[in-house]
């Protein structure tokens, strides 16, 4: 069972080579951004990696390096936040209107409804649906036009975790 856990761990990180790893002390007086090129062949828990700035020590903290530093577009694409939106087809009033596919929002649930440059820029809760129609719990304080986004404002509370 113990060599299965080591391969896992091994076919786990072999997806990351190309990706950066952030190697620090506790308190951050050490620090270093590092990109990993192979995985060490004699030693399963051992990662090869560009050379660090400092030598580190028992207790460091090892994690993934800054979503902008982390060149692997696999690691990004697994660690993605997607918000889902749409794009408002017809208005019928402040608190009404038609989208694409209103199949991925559901009542209840916060979303945000905004202008291209966010000049008309509101959150606002679903209160009902009917086919590609969103009505809102309350007018919003401004009229929505037809082109305007409406995007998913996101909680993991709310009826399910919506990552990649």
């Amino acid at each position: 069972m113990l060599g299965d856990e080591k391969q896992r761990a091994r076919e786990y990180f072999e997806d990351y080579i190309g990706s950066t790893i952030c190697v620090r002390s506790d308190d951050y007086t050490q620090e270093d951004t590092v990109l990993i090129t192979g995985l060490d062949p004699q030693n399963n828990n051992a990662l090869i990696t560009e050379a660090l700035a400092f030598s580190p020590t028992l207790g460091m903290i090892v994690e993934f390096g800054s979503y902008y530093s982390t060149i692997s577009d696999l690691f990004k694409l697994k660690y993605t936040f997607k918000m889902r939106s749409d794009t408002i087809t017809s208005v019928t009033s402040d608190a009404i209107f038609e989208v694409v596919d209103a199949s991925q929002f559901f009542v209840g649930q916060t979303i945000n409804i905004h202008s291209e440059d966010y000049t008309r820029d509101e959150n606002a809760v679903i209160d009902s649906i009917n086919v590609n129609e969103i009505t809102l719990t309350i007018d919003l304080s401004f009229t929505p036009l037809t082109g305007d986004n409406v995007e998913q404002y996101n909680y993991s509370d709310q009826d399910g975790y919506l990552f990649l």
